[in-house]
């Protein structure tokens, strides 16, 4: 079976809006994406392929995204739960 591995790219995640957009790029999550937390979970459901996500420079995600990286962090926790083919793991 195929595995994935995707980089997210913390250093260019300045705001919110360049986590979306960087992830529904990355995870070619459909257009329909709609850009918020529960859109997020939704498509990481719907992962069938084992895939790992790699979020890169952490903290300067962090640093940038402030409180908002935990609710986006629970979300990868819950899919985590949910779905066995996907792990998130923080560099």
């Amino acid at each position: 079976m195929d595995k994935k591995e995707i980089i997210l790219e913390g250093e260019n995640i300045k705001n919110i809006e360049d986590f979306h957009n960087q992830i529904k790029e990355k995870m070619k999550f459909p257009d329909y994406y709609e850009k918020n937390l529960d859109a997020l979970l939704d498509c990481l459901r719907e992962i069938e392929t084992p895939t790992t996500l790699s979020w890169q420079d952490f903290k300067i995600s962090k640093e940038n995204l402030g409180d908002k990286v935990n609710k986006i962090l629970e979300v990868f926790k819950q899919a985590e739960k949910e779905v066995p083919e996907f792990k998130l793991v923080i560099c």
